[in-house]
């Protein structure tokens, strides 16, 4: 069954830095711990198998649950921008 989706696009070789991008949507899923899991999951595997040093993302500040998400899988907030519409969290993980 599909639940969600889970992206390391784009990746930039030269700086061995990614974006991460994940979304559960299938709500019966949420608050499982399966986005944590999948997070800390692709960071592993990013870090140990493709070389890289460092993934980021971008969350909205009312999408509260998702940066707790984020927190769980060992992310740090490196910025908070705000905006007309909304604030944005920058966020990343580093070896």
């Amino acid at each position: 069954m599909h639940i969600g989706t889970i992206k390391l696009e784009p990746i930039d070789w030269r700086k061995q830095e990614a974006i991460l991008g994940l979304l559960i949507c299938n709500k019966n899923y949420w608050g499982e711990g399966i986005g944590v899991e999948a997070t800390k999951l692709i960071v592993n595997y990013a870090f140990s198998k493709m070389g890289l040093n460092k993934i980021k993302l971008v969350v909205y500040l009312k999408n509260k649950p998702a940066v707790r998400v984020y927190e769980k899988a060992g992310f740090k907030v490196d910025e908070i921008k705000k905006g007309a519409k909304w604030t944005e969290i920058m966020m990343s993980i580093g070896k």
